[in-house]
C-alpha cells in the first residue's frame, strides 16, 4: 500500500500543473520545458517564501506553516501560469499590408503634397 502524505500530494499536483502548463505553451507553438522548469522553480521559491513569512510573523504551528507554504507555492504557480497566458502565438500570422482607405475624405490636400507620381503621397481632394 502506498502511503500518501502532504508533500507527496504536493509533488503530484505540481506534476499535473506542469502537464497543463506544457499543453498551454505548446498550443502557442513554443517549447514547454523552460516554462515547466519555471513553474517548478517558482513553486519551490513560493513555498519557501510562504514558510519564511509565516515564521517571521511568529507562526510556529506545523499545520499553519504547511498552509503558508502551500499558499506561497500556489502563488508561484499562478505567476507562471499568468506569464504563459500572456505569451503570443508563434503560429499567428499578422497582416502588415497597408490598406487603402482615406482617414479624412473631406479635408483638402495641399498642392505641394498632391504629387500624383508618388504612390505614397496623400490622397484626397486636390
Amino acid at each position: 500500500m502506498i502511503k500518501l502524505n502532504l508533500s507527496t500530494l504536493e509533488i503530484i499536483a505540481l506534476l499535473g500543473a506542469c502537464k497543463i502548463l506544457g499543453d498551454k505553451v505548446r498550443e502557442r507553438g513554443r517549447r514547454a520545458l523552460g516554462f515547466q522548469v519555471m513553474l517548478v522553480v517558482l513553486g519551490v521559491v513560493g513555498d519557501f517564501v510562504g514558510v519564511f513569512l509565516a515564521m517571521w510573523s511568529g507562526v510556529r504551528d506545523v499545520v499553519q506553516l504547511t498552509f503558508w507554504g502551500l499558499f506561497g507555492a500556489s502563488w508561484g504557480a499562478a505567476i507562471s501560469f499568468k506569464i504563459v497566458l500572456m505569451l503570443s502565438d508563434v503560429n499567428q500570422t499578422i497582416d502588415y499590408t497597408i490598406k487603402e482607405f482615406d482617414y479624412a475624405p473631406n479635408l483638402p490636400v495641399s498642392p505641394d503634397l498632391a504629387d500624383t507620381s508618388n504612390p505614397y503621397a496623400p490622397q484626397g481632394n486636390h
